[in-house]
């Protein structure tokens, strides 16, 4: 009985609130197993709206990392209409829920939404949830509003001038756990218009660049692209690295950033593992020592899916900022994002 008990007790207090519903957990409750998907995702391409649906609560792990995911196809599908149903999925903590909200509004920034729904439980924690975002001060370029039905919400998600004769109702499931090369087939189905998705290989191929030339280093693992009448550098990761690899490439974009005298500084992770704590460490070192000798002014980050590379990224950038305290940093999840803020100092 002690044992159960030192479990128990062992357990946040949101997720012994979230296994009951909202109620005290009872201690002589036996938590069945974790089996089902955390996340239902449908996607209508005609109309551009995504519906995200929470199947049970959650981890707090499960949580960021589906938070991020849902950011991601935000970003990569170009979505205007979104709705998420968190009236299953238990109460978060408030720590969980300030870091994921807090990087969404970053990454979000530049956003293609117009509207989002909420769909939440009846519960009290589930609404002060809501209003504490909502009365949070931060200002959303979107409308957004909270529903306990999802028939309410997708009707107001999608009202005029939306009709039903205006496009087939043609959804599209995505696995939860879909990679970004998947999402990118999503993304330019022939559902899609394909101007609306320019995907990150193909950013350095747009006219206005091919008018300028353009310096490209490039190995089997990360590729350099300079951009001096534009003023930025593209940091390209192809693939998972050694650390030798790692401290290569950013040698190279290191001594490119300094030489050019660029103002912008795009590194696309999106196929970067989650760095060591020894090349976190060197990182933190060598990027303030470039930032300081450089004349860049905005790096913007592309991150994947991963929230501990998240994490990680972030604790080196505070880091380099309290060192150097000149440039502005921004998070986004598609590379013609990044461009877009960073050029619009030019």
């Amino acid at each position: 009985m002690q044992t159960r008990l030192a479990k128990v007790n062992q357990l946040p207090v949101h997720t012994l609130l979230a296994l009951n519903h909202g109620q005290p957990y009872a201690f002589n409750q036996v938590t069945p197993p974790i089996t089902e998907t955390p996340l239902l995702i449908s996607f209508q391409p005609a109309y551009s709206a995504l519906e995200f649906t929470w199947q049970r609560p959650v981890t707090s792990k499960e949580y960021r990392e589906c938070m991020r995911f849902i950011g991601l196809c935000i970003a990569i599908l170009r979505v205007k209409y979104l709705l998420v149903d968190f009236s299953k999925m238990g109460n978060p903590s408030p720590e969980d829920q300030h870091l994921t909200e807090s990087f969404l509004r970053k990454a979000l920034k530049h956003t293609t939404l117009v509207r989002s729904a909420r769909v939440i439980a009846r519960s009290r924690l589930q609404q002060n949830m809501y209003e504490a975002v909502i009365n949070s001060g931060i200002f959303l370029p979107y409308e957004t509003k909270a529903f306990h039905e999802a028939d309410e919400a997708r009707k107001w998600l999608l009202r005029n001038p939306f009709s039903k004769s205006d496009a087939p109702d043609c959804s599209v499931v995505i696995p939860h756990n879909a990679s970004l090369k998947e999402l990118k087939k999503f993304a330019t189905a022939e559902a899609v218009s394909p101007d609306v998705v320019v995907p990150a290989e193909t950013i350095t191929e747009n006219p206005e660049t091919k008018k300028h030339p353009v310096t490209r280093c490039q190995t089997s693992f990360v590729e350099v692209i300079v951009d001096r009448e534009n003023s930025y550098i593209v940091v390209r990761w192809l693939r998972k690295v050694t650390s030798r690899e790692y401290r290569y490439g950013v040698l190279k974009a290191g001594r490119a950033l300094i030489n050019s005298g660029v103002r912008g500084l795009i590194s696309n992770n999106q196929r970067l593992q989650t760095l060591t704590l020894q090349d976190q460490a060197w990182l933190t070192r060598t990027a303030s020592y470039m930032f300081g000798k450089s004349k860049v002014e905005r790096v913007a980050f592309i991150t994947s899916a991963d929230m501990m590379q998240q994490m990680a990224l972030e604790s080196v950038l505070t880091r380099v900022q309290q060192n150097t305290g000149r440039h502005q940093t921004q998070y986004f999840f598609s590379e013609s994002d990044a461009l877009q803020w960073v050029r619009d100092t030019h």
